[in-house]
Formats: C-alpha cells, structure tokens, sequence
C-alpha cells in the first residue's frame, strides 16, 4: 500500500513535490483507496504518473536493463540551467504486510547519488540500506552476501535491484511492490489492456465478474462471445522457437558459405557458391516474416463480439462507442488490481468514459465490500463533474482530491484539497470551475476569436 510518493527535478515538477495517500479526517485507515489529479492541460498531471513510472522502471531495470556505460536515463527539469546538474530524487513510503517501509534515491545524468531503504516494525526505524556514492552501509540484521552486492552495483544502477538478485530477502517486500503491487494501465497499451479482460473472460471464476459490470454499466450488452485463436499460446511459442532455431541454422550456412566464397577457386564455383547465397538470404527474410507474423498473432487479443440482445446479430468491437471499448479494456486491469491489493495508475481515466462510469470505478476501490485487499486507484483526469455528489452519493472524499498548476517559469506545484480546509459540504465542482481551488487554464475568448479572425485576414492578403 502507498503511503506517499515524493519526486523532484523530474519534468515539469522542479521542486519537491508529494502525493501524501494518508487520511485528513478518517485515522482508521492508513491510507486512502483513492487519490485524483486535476488540473489543466500541460500543468503537469502526466508528470506526476510518468515520474512514478520512472521510479519503477530503475528499480526493476537499472541493473539488467540500463547501459553500463550510458548514465541515468532521467528527464530533468529543462526550463533551468541550474536543474540540468542538480539532482532527481524519487521516495515512496510503504506499508507492507503491516511493516513500513521508505526507501528513495536520488540520480544525476551519470549515476546514482543516493539510496536509502529504512523497515518500521514496530514503530521503530530500522537501517537497511544507506548508499552515497559508492559507499554503502547495511544495516546489522541485514543478512546475506552484503560485501557482494556492494561490489556488483554498477554506479548507474540501484543496490535494490541488485541486492535482489543477489537474493538480500529483506529487499524483496520493497522490490515486489514495485514488481506486482504498482501497475500501470498505459504500460502495454490498449491491445495488452484488451487481452487481460479477453483473458478473464475466459476464465471461469471472472467471466461473471466481467459481465456483470458490463450488464451493470449500461451498455446495452447482454453477452460477449470471443472467437478463439485457432492455436494456443503454446503451440504458438513452440512454431516461434521453432522457427529462431531455423533462423540460426541458417545464419550459420550464410556465415559458412561467404567464407567459402571467399577462397572458391574459379569462376563457376562462386556462381553456384552465389545462387546458393541468394537462396539462403530468400529463406532469411522469409523466416523473419513467417516469425513477425507469428508474434503478432500472439500479442493480438483474439476478437471479440458484443451481442445486444440478438443472436444473429454480433457487433465487432471496432464497430462499439469509444467509451465502451475503453471500459472493456480497463475493467481486466481494474479486477486483477483489486484482487492482488495492488496500486492501479491511469492517466487521463476519463478520456471515452462517461462522468457516471469513472465514479463507478471509482466506487470499485473505495467500497471496503468490492476491494478489501486495500488496492488503491491513481490517476489524472479533466472531469471536474467527480468533484460533486453524483444520485446524492460522494465520488471523492476531500482527502482523495489533488491539484496541480503550473506556474510562469514552468514549474509544476502539487497540492491537496485540503490545504483549502473545505467545509464538507461546500460545491466542490462549481468552486473548482470558478477559480477558488486553482488549476484551471485562464482563457481569454477574444484571444481565440482574433487569432482565427488574423489568421483569416492575413490568408485574404496573401
């Protein structure tokens, strides 16, 4: 579970910025289920995900993933010479199977600056790790082969992704988190998206789940047919190394027959030595289309059609609304996120989606019935309508709303709802839409008229 993540120098987010998941007014939970980013377009929403997501990707890849010799992939803060050398600094605190957990670091383009990983239990701290540079401590009841993992950490990779891999078990908790308990709905796309819901479609202890938030959303839909992959996944990946030994093989006949080209010993014999080059090369390209084809047939969901009702008469997803197909893709990442008490991130979760689905989704996370694992909901979005009561119900508490404006040098600024101390029941949406909270663009309608309007003009003289 995210207690609260801390970035800086990070894109649009120059100073240190914090999305604190802790509750404001209920000190019975430890954290809150959900927490929403609004704001205007290019303010920064993106940022605060992406620099999550960066976070992510050097814990589970510095190590394996990163060039040796390539520095830090960060993205730094553009608009200030100064934030181009200092530092990027990423920290989440966790609760994990009861104990917290901080653990950071900080990275410039070339390396690791910091890193540190502190446990709680009991209240009390306790050091696991402290780096700087490369100098590390562990901490005494950390077991296992430290002097090792110290020497095998590259400068531009993290002690955690390699401690891990060199099986420190008081890392893997933190580790594992960012492995399956932080999950990213745009990672993979909207085919992948697909092809989690198709999967539990497909299994018999969700295909009823699906449906009956299908049925529950109002979509019309009374049924989802899905047209099978005339070979499984296995059979698929076994023509696919199949067909790679093949590649091999035949890579070591061209090797083979341009060295023999090389010394033939007269002319007809580099002419046969040549048809046989050419015919080698043929079967190469060909079994690298026969391979693309076949990879592509194993990442495509298999196709699916909607029923409305009427047997005879199948709707191909293509041929169902934007807001539809959007829902279908999230709603298997929505389940699996619920079902492990995993974090789910989604950027921009209104784009397609009606105003009453994003609220039932929203719903999923917050309802201790529907998600008592504790999975927590993150994202971004523009629907200012989730700031208000929807059929008399809350959509978000006060303590789950978040802020983000950009200021005329660029930088973004992060804050809560409740640094506005806001009555409980005051117009969120109306004061939000007014101004009061900030966040909202500043548009001058004359501005827009004229520049059509001169543009028009200037296209009369031309």
């Amino acid at each position: 579970m995210l207690l609260s993540f801390r970035v800086s120098n990070h894109r649009s987010l120059r100073d240190e910025q914090e999305l604190h998941l802790r509750p404001a007014y209920d000190k019975e939970r430890p954290a809150v289920p959900v927490a929403a980013i609004f704001g205007a377009n290019a303010a920064g929403k993106s940022n605060v995900l992406d620099a999550l997501s960066f976070m992510r990707s050097a814990v589970l890849h510095s190590h394996a993933g990163w060039d040796p010799h390539g520095g830090v992939p960060r993205r730094a803060f553009k608009l200030d010479p100064a934030s181009l050398v200092d530092t990027s600094g990423f920290a989440v605190d966790l609760l994990l199977d009861g104990v917290r957990y901080a653990y950071g670091f900080t990275v410039d383009d070339e390396r690791v600056r910091e890193e540190w990983l502190y446990a709680y239990p009991k209240g009390r701290r306790r050091v696991l790790l402290e780096r700087k540079d490369d100098e590390f401590e562990f901490g005494p009841t950390l077991s296992g082969p430290k002097s090792l993992v110290a020497e095998a950490t590259r400068p531009n990779s993290l002690c955690l992704t390699t401690g891990v891999q060199s099986r420190l078990e008081q890392f893997l908790p933190v580790y594992d988190w960012f492995r399956k308990g932080l999950r990213f709905a745009d990672q993979e796309g909207r085919a992948w998206r697909r092809k989690r819901t198709i999967e539990m479609l497909s299994s018999s202890g969700k295909a009823g789940q699906i449906m009956d938030l299908l049925r529950a959303a109002d979509l019309g839909i009374t049924a989802v047919l899905v047209e099978e992959e005339s070979e499984s996944p296995e059979e698929l990946t076994a023509r696919m190394d199949a067909l790679r030994a093949e590649q091999l093989a035949n890579r070591a006949k061209i090797d083979q027959t341009l060295v023999e080209l090389s010394v033939a010993p007269d002319e007809e014999r580099r002419r046969a030595l040549n048809e046989e080059l050419r015919s080698l090369e043929s079967r190469s390209a060909a079994l690298a289309r026969q391979l693309f084809d076949l990879r592509e047939r194993f990442r495509r969901p298999p196709k699916i059609f909607f029923l409305h009702g009427d047997p005879s008469a199948p709707f191909e997803f293509e041929e169902e609304s934007r807001g539809t197909q959007a829902l279908f893709d999230l709603l298997g990442l929505t389940l699996e996120a619920i079902d492990a008490g995993a974090a789910l991130v989604v950027d921009e979760i209104d784009s397609s989606l009606h105003s009453h689905l994003t609220a039932q989704l929203v719903k999923l996370f917050r309802n201790p019935e529907s998600n008592p694992k504790g999975a927590q909901l993150i994202f971004t979005t523009h629907d200012a309508t989730l700031l208000g009561p929807l059929f008399g119900e809350e959509v978000l508490a006060r303590d789950e709303i978040w802020f983000i404006e950009k200021g005329r040098d660029g930088a973004s600024t992060l804050y809560p709802l409740t640094d506005f101390r806001p009555r409980k029941v005051e117009n969120r949406e109306r004061r939000y839409l007014g101004g009061a909270y900030g966040a909202v663009p500043f548009l001058n309608e004359e501005d827009f008229v004229a520049a059509v309007i001169g543009r028009r003009e200037a296209g009369d003289r031309g």
